[in-house]
Order: C-alpha cells, then sequence, then structure tokens
C-alpha cells in the first residue's frame, strides 16, 4: 500500500515533478564542463519524497480505509485482507483528491512538503556547481565523479531541509548541510589557532568545512574501527578535548555528535555547541554551588546523564556504556498493516539504545571503565592548557562570529506533536490542530517574558503546521531569537559570545577540581549498567582511580590528605564566610550530578563532624553558617520528610545544638505535628525527633511524656530489622523516652526485648543501621544506663568477619550500612567499657578491610557508586570514622555521631568529667 499511496500522489504532482526534471536538466547544460549529478538528484529526491509522503498520510489511510471497510459491510478481522485489497486496488488520483478537499490541511501539508523539497534539491545542485572548484580543492580527488547524493538521519528544518551526503567514485564522501557552518570553522580555530592542538594532539578535532553564506560542505568523518592497543590514546584524546568543550560552556555534545576515527575523536554538528544565557545573580551559597555545577563538564553531555527528555533509565552521554539499554515506551504505531483488522494503537514497547562512538574490532574492547585514567589524565591536561591559553582563546573567541541554532525544547518533542495533528480528525482546518493538539503546547522555562512565550509559541505552532521541526537562531553577539521567517524577539540577557567569555572566565583549578569526581561520578553511571552485563569487571573498573590516594590515607589514618580531599571538592561563597558539597546523586532518580538538594546530616550536613573532630573552628562555622540556607531547601523538599532527624530540616537543628543542653525549635517541631507517632520508623518519623531530644538534660520534660504516650503501635509496620526503618530503632527511642521519665521497669523489660532480638539478625545483617552493629551499640547504651554488665564481645567479632578468600566480595565502606558504621559502633562500645579489645577489634577490621577493598573494589554506600561524598552514604562519613578511629587510638574519648545523641549524654555515657 506504501507504494500505491505514494505513486498515487506523485501523479497527482506530475507536473511539478516534470518541472522540476526539466529544471535539473537545463542547470547541468549550463555546466557541462562539471561532471552532472542529475540522476543522482533525482533518485535522491524520490527517496526523500516517498518516505515524507508515507510519513504524512499513513494515518489518514487507516481512517478511510475503515470508512470503505464499514460502508461495505465488511468486517474487522485481522485474519483476513478481502477489504483491504479491494480497497487498494481502487486506489488512484481520484482518492487523493477527495482527501485533499476533505482534509484541508493535509493538502498543504503535502502540497508544502512537494514543493519545499523540490526547491530545496534545485538550490542544492545549483550550489554544487557554482562550488565545485573549491570543493575539488578541499574534499574531492581531481577528475572525479558523484556517483550517488543520499539523505543522512537529520531532522527536517526550515522548510523539509535535510543534510545530504554526497558520494563519489573513489567512495569518498562530503557533506551538504543547508545552515551556516561558521560555528564549526569557529572551534576549529579555536583548536588550530589558539591551542595549537596539531602539536598536542596531532589532529584538528573538528571536520574542515567550507562556509558558504546559509549552507556549507563539510568533511565526512568516517568511523572506523578502534584497536584495543589505540583505546588509552582514544580516551586521552577525547579528556583533552572535553576539557576544552567544559571551558567554553559548549552543550550537546552527545554520543552521536561524536564521531572516532580511529584514536582520533572528531566533534560535529556544533551548530547547538555555544548557547546565549541570562544572567544569574550570585547571592548565597546555593547560587554559588549551582554555578559551579552549571560551570561544569556536566552540561556538555559527554559524560552519561539521565535527561528528563528520555526514559529515566536511559544514559545519554560522549561517554557511555556500550551495552544495549532497553526501557518501555509507549508509542503509536500501525498494527496487522495489510490486513481488516489494520490499525494504529497506542503501545507500550520495549525500545533499545545502543551508544557508542567507537567501532570495534572484538567485544572485548566493549570496556570504557577501564579508561577512566587515560580520560582523566587528557582532561587535566587539556583543562591546564586552557587555563594557560586564555588570552589567545579570548582573540579568536572576540574576532569570531557565527550563528547557533538554540534549542527551546527536546526535539523529541516536536516529533509527537507532529505525529498528532496527522490524525484525520486535526487535518480538516487550522482551528482544528490548534484546538486539539497546538494550543496545548507549554511555554518553554528560558523566556523572559510572557510577551515572548507568546511570540515564539505562536512561531512554533506556525512551523509544525506547516510539518517542520521548528527552527530558531540567534546571532553569535545578539541577544534576539529569530527564524528564517523574519521573527525576531530579545530574550536574553547574554549573547552567545558573552556567555562563552563568561564561562572561560569562571574555568579554574577549583573548577577543574569539581569536575573530576563528576567524572567519577559518569564513570559509576556506566559501571551500574555494566554490572547487568557482566560479572568479570576488573579493579580499574570497578572504582575509579581518583580515590586510590584517598584509600591510602583512610588505611594509614593520614588524617591530613583526606582533610585536604574534602576541602578540594567543598564549595565556598565568594566572601568565604560560607562552604558546602555536592555530594553525588544516589537511589533510583531522574537526575544525574545536582544534588543540590541533599544537604541534611545524611549528606552534606554531616561532614560538620569531620571538622568538629578535628577542632578545626575556622570550617565548622563556615558550615553552621550555611544551615539556615540549607534549611530552606530542606523545608522545600516535598519528597522527604522535613522532620527527619536525619534528613529533614531537624537533622540541621540537632547539629548545630549537639552542644547545648535544649533545642527549642526540634521540641516546636513535635508540638506543631498533630499525627501520632508511628512506630515504624526512627531515621523518617517524629519519633526520631523524641528519641534525639531525650538524650538532652533540659529538654521538655512533659513533651518527653506527651511523646512517649502517643507512640502508635496498633499502625506499626516494621519493614527491616534494623535501626533505620526497623523495630530495632522503635524499641531504642522507647528505651530512652522511658529513661527520660524514670521508667527504669519499662526500661529493663525493654532492654530483655532487645537482647532477644540477638537472634533475629542475620549474619548479613551486620551494618550499623541495618542489623547487628546498631543493636550492639544499643545494648551497650541500655546495659550502661541500667548498670547491667554485658560481655558481646563474641557477638561484635562475628559482625566484623569477613571472608578474606572471596575474590568478588566488594566492600561498602560506608557509615550507613558498612564498614565506619561497624567501626563507630565499636568505638563506642570501646568508650562505655574500656575494654581494649572492642578498640583493637576496631583496628584489626579496619586494616584488614581497606587489603580487601584494593583487592576486591569498593563502594561508599550503593553498589558500584565510589564517588559519594555524604556523611551517611559517602566518603566524608568514611572519614570522620578515620578520624574518630585514630583519636581513640591516642586515647582521645570523641563524640561518636551514629549514637544520636547530644554530647552531654555521651560524656555521661563515657564517664567524661
Amino acid at each position: 500500500m506504501e507504494v500505491c499511496l505514494t505513486e498515487s500522489l506523485k501523479n497527482f504532482f506530475k507536473d511539478d515533478l516534470e518541472q522540476f526534471e526539466i529544471k535539473l536538466e537545463e542547470i547541468s547544460r549550463r555546466n557541462i564542463d562539471i561532471p552532472s549529478i542529475v540522476i543522482q538528484i533525482k533518485r535522491c529526491c524520490y527517496q526523500i519524497l516517498e518516505k515524507n509522503l508515507w510519513q504524512l498520510s499513513y494515518k489518514v489511510f487507516t481512517y478511510e480505509f475503515h470508512k470503505f471497510r464499514e460502508e461495505n459491510n465488511f468486517p474487522i478481522n485481522k485474519g483476513s485482507s478481502v477489504a483491504y485489497n479491494h480497497y487498494v486496488s481502487q486506489f488512484n488520483e481520484t482518492t487523493i483528491s477527495v482527501w485533499f478537499e476533505k482534509y484541508p490541511v493535509y493538502y498543504e501539508l503535502i502540497k508544502n512538503s512537494v514543493k519545499n523539497l523540490l526547491e530545496y534539491l534545485t538550490d542544492v545542485i545549483n550550489n554544487y556547481y557554482k562550488d565545485y572548484t573549491l570543493l575539488e580543492d578541499a574534499f574531492l580527488s581531481k577528475n572525479t565523479r558523484i556517483e550517488q547524493v543520499y539523505p543522512m538521519d537529520s531532522d527536517p528544518h526550515n522548510g523539509g531541509r535535510i543534510v545530504l551526503c554526497f558520494v563519489d567514485s573513489n567512495s569518498q564522501r562530503i557533506i551538504y548541510k543547508p545552515r551556516s557552518l561558521t560555528v564549526d570553522k569557529l572551534v576549529r580555530e579555536i583548536f588550530q589557532d589558539a591551542l595549537n592542538i596539531e602539536n598536542t594532539l596531532g589532529f584538528i578535532p573538528v571536520p574542515l568545512s567550507l562556509d558558504c553564506e546559509g549552507y556549507g560542505w563539510q568533511e565526512y568523518i568516517e568511523k572506523s574501527h578502534v584497536n584495543h592497543c589505540e583505546l588509552d590514546k582514544s580516551y586521552f584524546n577525547l579528556g583533552y578535548c572535553s576539557a576544552v568543550f567544559s571551558c567554553l560552556g559548549a552543550v550537546d555534545l552527545h554520543d552521536e555528535n561524536i564521531i572516532f576515527n580511529k584514536n582520533r575523536p572528531y566533534f560535529i554538528d556544533l551548530e547547538t555547541v555555544f548557547q546565549p544565557a541570562n544572567k544569574r545573580v550570585i547571592k548565597n551559597l546555593v547560587d554559588t554551588v549551582n554555578e559551579m555545577l552549571l560551570n561544569s563538564i556536566v552540561t556538555t553531555t559527554i559524560m552519561p546523564s539521565k535527561l528528563s527528555v528520555f526514559p529515566h533509565d536511559i544514559l545519554i552521554g560522549g561517554i557511555n556504556t556500550l551495552f544495549p539499554q532497553e526501557t518501555n515506551e509507549k508509542v503509536f504505531r500501525l498494527k496487522d498493516f495489510g490486513t481488516d483488522g489494520m490499525d494504529i494503537v497506542k503501545e507500550t514497547i520495549k525500545s533499545t539504545k545502543q551508544s557508542t562512538s567507537f567501532l570495534f574490532d572484538s567485544a572485548r574492547d566493549i570496556r570504557p571503565l577501564e579508561f577512566q585514567t587515560e580520560f582523566i589524565a587528557g582532561y587535566e591536561k587539556g583543562y591546564y592548557k586552557v587555563l594557560q591559553s586564555k588570552n589567545q582563546i579570548k582573540r579568536v573567541v572576540s574576532e569570531g562570529d557565527c550563528i547557533l541554532r538554540v534549542v527551546l525544547r527536546p526535539t523529541t518533542q516536536y516529533y509527537l506533536l507532529i505525529d498528532a495533528c496527522l490524525y484525520p480528525e486535526n487535518l480538516t482546518s487550522p482551528e482544528s490542530i490548534n484546538n486539539n493538539v497546538l494550543n496545548y503546547i507549554k511555554s518553554s522555562k528560558i523566556f523572559t517574558s510572557d510577551l515572548d512565550t507568546q511570540n515564539i509559541i505562536s512561531e512554533e505552532k506556525d512551523m509544525l503546521i506547516s510539518g517542520d521541526i521548528p527552527y530558531f537562531y540567534i546571532k553569535y553577539d545578539s541577544n534576539y531569537l529569530e527564524t528564517f521567517s523574519g521573527f525576531q524577539s530579545r530574550c536574553f540577557e547574554m549573547s552567545p559570545k558573552e556567555n562563552l567569555l563568561n564561562r572561560l572566565d569562571k574555568s579554574s583549578e577549583k573548577q577543574l577540581s569539581l569536575d573530576k569526581r563528576f567524572i567519577a561520578e559518569g564513570f559509576s553511571y556506566i559501571r551500574m549498567v555494566e554490572s547487568r552485563f557482566r560479572n568479570d569487571l576488573k579493579n580499574t573498573e570497578k572504582n575509579s582511580p581518583l580515590f586510590n590516594k584517598l584509600l591510602d590515607s583512610l588505611e594509614s589514618l593520614d588524617t591530613n590528605y583526606m582533610i585536604d580531599f574534602l576541602l578540594e571538592n567543598s564549595i565556598k561563597t565568594k566572601n568565604e564566610e560560607k562552604m558546602g558539597w555536592l555530594t553525588g546523586i544516589y537511589g533510583n532518580t531522574t537526575l544525574s550530578y545536582n544534588s543540590i538538594m541533599q544537604v541534611s546530616f545524611f549528606d552534606s550536613a554531616g561532614i560538620l563532624f569531620v571538622f568538629e573532630h578535628i577542632k578545626n573552628k575556622k570550617y565548622t562555622k563556615k558550615i553552621i553558617s550555611a544551615f539556615s540556607e540549607l534549611q530552606k531547601i530542606l523545608d522545600s523538599n516535598e519528597n522527604g520528610s522535613s522532620d527527619s532527624i536525619i534528613s529533614g530540616k531537624n537533622s540541621l537543628l540537632f547539629l548545630k545544638g549537639y552542644k547545648d543542653q535544649r533545642i527549642p525549635e526540634m521540641e516546636e517541631s513535635l508540638i506543631s505535628n498533630k499525627s501520632n507517632l508511628y512506630a515504624n520508623d526512627l531515621f523518617l518519623q517524629p519519633i526520631g525527633v523524641s528519641h534525639v531530644l531525650s538524650t538532652f538534660s533540659c529538654s521538655n520534660f512533659e513533651l518527653m511524656k506527651s511523646q512517649l504516650k502517643s507512640i502508635d503501635y496498633v499502625n506499626s509496620d516494621f519493614k527491616k530489622f534494623g535501626i533505620a526503618h526497623g523495630k530495632l530503632g522503635i524499641k531504642w527511642a522507647e528505651f530512652r523516652l522511658n529513661q527520660k521519665l524514670n521508667n527504669f521497669e519499662q526500661s529493663d523489660l525493654i532492654f530483655q526485648s532487645v537482647l532477644e532480638m540477638m537472634a533475629e539478625v542475620k549474619k548479613v545483617e551486620n551494618g550499623w543501621c541495618n542489623g547487628s552493629s546498631g543493636l550492639l551499640m544499643v545494648l551497650y547504651e541500655m546495659a550502661r544506663r541500667l548498670n547491667k554488665r554485658i560481655d558481646l564481645f563474641e557477638f561484635a567479632r562475628n559482625c566484623t568477619e569477613i571472608d578474606d578468600y572471596d575474590d568478588y566480595l566488594e566492600i561498602d565502606l560506608s557509615v550507613c550500612h558498612g564498614v565506619a558504621g561497624k567501626v563507630q559502633s565499636l568505638l563506642f562500645v570501646y568508650a562505655i567499657t574500656d575494654d581494649k579489645r572492642f578498640l583493637d577489634l576496631a583496628n584489626k577490621y579496619w586494616k584488614k578491610v581497606f587489603v580487601i577493598a584494593k583487592k576486591n573494589g569498593y563502594y561508599t554506600g550503593e553498589k558500584s557508586r565510589d564517588y559519594l561524598l555524604g556523611y551517611f552514604l559517602g566518603w566524608s562519613g568514611i572519614i570522620d570514622t578515620a578520624i574518630l578511629l585514630k583519636n581513640y587510638n591516642k586515647g582521645e574519648k570523641s563524640y561518636i555521631p551514629l549514637n544520636l545523641s547530644s554530647e552531654s549524654y555521651q560524656k555521661e555515657l563515657f564517664n567524661i568529667k
């Protein structure tokens, strides 16, 4: 049917097509000295035309077929093709004419599609003959002929214009692009003239371009096979170029825009590489953190990301896993085509994205994780080259000129809108399309006024209704968004040129430090995908080389390097009064890299304890100074529990006031909370706040009494065993409240019930938050408060048992349910008992796990994630535990954060006067 329909449409526009072919011959005759490409252009024309006509028509065809079937009393039957064959047999230009009368918008779409294509290809052949001498000099061999012209897989813009590929008799290719190539030339000049990259890498990573005002010709880069021995150089080169693009504020450099020819990465389709912007006022720490994120490698899309325009479990990036990534998508498709039951249905299908800029000789090469070291080495070298060459780059940038495309919304959204427009009920009039589809377009967030919004949406509608993917552009030194129809609107405060220079000024060694952690995060995203396919990851793949020295310092308790590491990754306000961290994304979130919301005790605020334990008042003051800002973030976080003692605003009040005798603001949060204390979750629910407040000597006694009474066991639903989200945490809180209220008999009963829980805990559940290590801490606290003697050293030793010979055992180093949490529990028990066996056990266990971690790999709270900086999940909690261990080895009984209590309470437990 596709052939039948497109042939009928071509017959309908027979006169236009004949005139087009005559014009091609005339143009060719006027250029008799140049090898003709008339036949090649004709073939290309019909290839594009047939595809376009079918895409625009198959919904109308399906609808009209079913009307014919109903009128002739044929049943819906996907097992029969009687009605279908009958309909196709009488299909001709008359049928098309009836459709055109019935659906005027459909007629306009088809007419414009044909007219625009013929005009475009007429321009192409004219430009070919006009530029032939230049093409011979730049791209083509002498005395060769163009054998083929074919469409590339590009989006149609400005009247359906797409990228074409010309192939000569030597199989050499050149690309014809229906846009200005001035930006490609500018980027090439930056690499060539300002950075002299040929002397460093031996090539220029941007194809040679011939710009011809509004269109251009470009060198075709052949994606070639990469030998395994060249991969290290490939990733070094990519890292070097990535640093340059990052410093320039480049965007949209995902895997489809990077092609490797042997070990050389080439960056193509650079029409969106530089963008305009609106000015950002940096008023506080949150603004500063956000600015550092926006000035990072993350915005280039070279590092893999989960983007909101794609299914969130698919990674998009220039560096990516080479294994297929599968996701479910809802799509409209033609079902049971060719039968009497054919229909357009909305289905959920499993789609696969397989990303790579490489071609490989063998499957063993599909391992980007092995080359993180080379990528980082290239990135560092490239970044330092930019820092050294800022003046030279500024000269090229300042003298440059180009036109850039501005992407207002993802192209996939435009395709979906066009697809929706093509249903027959929408093709009867422009009003139908607008009312049923286009009036639902929402404004883009980049506009500065309502007037901008309405004008631009109107432009988008006009382009969509003509079947085009909307195309907006901006001149290099302009603030005005424009289209080729004459539309112009001042939408931006900074031109692309100003934004580029601003971004270049922001490049710094500090930014480089943050970028390296983002790189580690990006490679971890790849690791998570690859772990589904592979169980043979090498040590070089399991962890980032960035953390090797940190691992050594933790093993040897070298606190100087640990502190330097945290400071290197910190972000300070301009006046240096406040400091914070981007601690890294964890969990199944749709975000990548943007951990600005992670500011609680669980995450970045917990880093306070690191500097408390080294007695550095300078940095503790800076961290606490930021808490008022961070609290606003937690208040605005609708997804989390704002009252949580671990991850809510109360966690900040606790950290700020743990040395005080009372925290009135936390008490007020309990008073204002009208719900019962459901006895389910110490971490997330208000009972955690009561649990902590009961350890402050001057907490409101009546409030504690009311909190104990309001614990609701009827609605309890324990999902886990341990302190976090489990029964043990609730028992611990109930014990403390009873102790606070002098209910000693009840306290003793709770202690006995917790002792019985030792039989429940499984050997594999031995972390602080989820198992036996947490139980150990709770039991020794209870025993100390009740003046009871217990000896659980064998139980503690079982908590720290580890199989030295398990080569697949990766070590969880985290505070929450890993090594650091166990060690803090052991140090807590030692502080209470002065039993040196527990301190010795902590030291032996610490040394042992780092030997295994170096051999087998490790993570910082979640599998495959080695980049986290938070307290419960991340390096800061591990570092703090190392500092605690060092302090205790020196005889200093430091405060243990995981006990979730006031400083005075712990001093009493530890018998510190």
